[in-house]
């Protein structure tokens, strides 16, 4: 993973916290256990939460919110309470993806009496939690969160888009398996700059694959410029669409 050094630094001290569990508790310490990932899509917040369980030998559990969230009163509570009783039961990695879902500012008008009972319910849960699980929640919209779960988590940790240096080691790193020729790496990060992690992993796998079926062996600069021209398109569309909806 290609991440700015404080996103890097506070992950390396999560894992050094679990490590070091009886020197923190015999200063009546507890290790950073509740952490908030924020940032756009595609910028590395499973990745790092995949990264941080290997690193210490646990299992991940991605919580899937279309699972949990129902109709019916009362039953996401009820769901949000078996999944955390399931976190109790041993030491894992547990992943909230999309929490927005659930975390919504209680005052917003547009959610109906039942998501702001979730909220509350969930703010419980979090509070009263004693679990060895480490609880992670990633959002795309850190700005639509209730104000009150900011405070529940020990830390927060934001995920932004790559900087033009990091795009160029990305995609040297992603094309070493192949080889290049002649490549313009600064013109090519440029040209990706605002794309996310995800965007130039497309872009480099596409690059890779039309070197291969053309027996190409190496991939070129025309080679890489048409898949950058494609993500850029395959953005506007994006774009376009969403512009359109009411």
């Amino acid at each position: 993973m290609i991440l700015e050094p404080a996103v890097s630094a506070a992950l390396v001290r999560v894992a050094e916290e679990q490590r070091r569990l009886d020197l923190l508790a015999s200063y009546g310490l507890k290790p950073l256990r509740k952490i908030l990932f924020c940032g756009p899509p595609g910028c590395g917040k499973t990745m790092a939460a995949e990264a941080l369980a290997k690193e210490l030998y646990l299992p991940l559990v991605l919580v899937r919110f279309d699972a949990v969230i129902s109709s019916y009163l009362g039953e996401t509570a009820a769901n949000l309470r078996r999944v955390f009783d399931f976190a109790a039961s041993r030491p894992m990695v547990i992943l909230f993806d999309e929490f927005d879902a659930i975390g919504k500012k209680r005052d917003d008008v547009e959610e109906h009496g039942e998501l702001k009972r979730v909220v509350n319910a969930f703010l419980q849960m979090l509070d009263s939690f004693v679990g060895e699980a480490i609880t992670i929640a990633a959002t795309n919209h850190e700005q639509m969160l209730d104000p009150a779960l900011w405070r529940r988590f020990d830390d927060v940790l934001v995920f932004r888009s790559p900087t033009q240096s990091q795009i160029v080691e990305l995609l040297e790193r992603y094309l070493r398996q192949i080889g290049t020729l002649s490549l313009d790496w600064e013109t090519n990060a440029k040209a990706l700059n605002g794309s996310s992690h995800a965007d130039v992993k497309r872009v480099a796998e596409d690059a890779i694959k039309s070197a291969l079926l053309a027996d190409a062996g190496k991939v070129t600069q025309d080679v890489l410029g048409q898949a950058i021209e494609k993500q850029r398109e395959r953005l506007q569309m994006r774009e376009d669409f969403g512009n359109r909806r009411p």
